[in-house]
């Protein structure tokens, strides 16, 4: 079923996306976005948010930060949300706090594998 009209954004979506923005120009590092508001055919599936994908380079899975517009929360993570490569903010009350947090959990995940 193809992708319906997202609904507004919250602010919270609109203040992590420019602090991403800037955060990615900064790094001099190549993302996209990829926002979807999606019901499978059998209605048992729903997906609606906002996706920013941030490169690592040719041999590593990009890293997602997904604004989820069903539950308002954030989360980040990059090879198969393993454990050390997944971060979740659900309040999001004191947003400041949540955008730096977000950042340098980015900034840990784009550094090389050792």
């Amino acid at each position: 079923m193809p992708d319906r009209p997202l609904p507004p954004a919250p602010s919270e979506q609109h203040q992590l996306r420019r602090y991403l923005e800037a955060a990615v120009q900064e790094w001099g590092v190549t993302y996209w976005h990829e926002d979807r508001n999606w019901t499978s055919a059998n209605g048992r599936e729903v997906v609606c948010g906002w996706g920013t994908y941030i490169d690592r380079g040719s041999q590593r899975v990009p890293i997602k930060v997904w604004f989820d517009g069903l539950d308002h929360d954030i989360a980040i993570y990059g090879e198969h949300r393993r454990k050390d490569e997944y971060a979740e903010w659900q309040d999001l009350a004191v947003m400041s706090t949540v955008l730096d947090e977000v950042i340098n959990v980015l900034d840990r995940m784009r550094q090389p594998v050792r």
